[in-house]
């Protein structure tokens, strides 16, 4: 990868710099190949295949496109993505529909055992009182 490439951000993106130093304006290829195609390209764009300059990349366009690329690509995997986790939660619905009212129905049902208790404790505590009553009124 190109790492030391530094592009500098502007409105028009017309001129970014190069690794090398060197200011790459956009530039418009003349191949029968490319014809018309706008890259960025710097003054020692065009020196032999041996330059280490061009070896390195001077020619920022194919850098540009490879993280266009790679941007379309990580927008897909994100996509995907969103749509895996949307599956995911749309399959533990229904279990979460069973857990939750297994949970409601264990919290009623304490309330019950609870609410009996009370009951019990309450109705012992009445026999209790009738006993203390009984003992003292013979």
């Amino acid at each position: 990868m190109f790492s030391s490439t530094n592009r500098k951000l502007s409105a028009q993106r017309s001129v970014v710099d190069c690794h090398c130093g060197l200011r790459a304006p956009v530039c418009n290829a003349n191949t029968p190949k490319n014809k018309g195609r706008q890259f960025f390209g710097c003054s020692k764009f065009k020196e032999g295949t041996d330059s280490i300059v061009k070896e390195e990349g001077c020619r920022i366009d194919e850098i540009m496109l490879e993280n266009k690329m790679l941007l379309t690509e990580n927008k897909r995997l994100r996509l995907e993505n969103d749509e895996l986790n949307i599956d995911e939660m749309r399959r533990m619905r229904p279990r979460a529909l069973v857990v939750m009212m297994q949970i409601l129905r264990m919290q009623h049902f304490e309330e019950l055992v609870e609410q009996d208790q009370k009951e019990l404790v309450d109705q012992e505590l009445l026999e209790d009182l009738q006993l203390v009553e009984l003992y003292f009124t013979n």
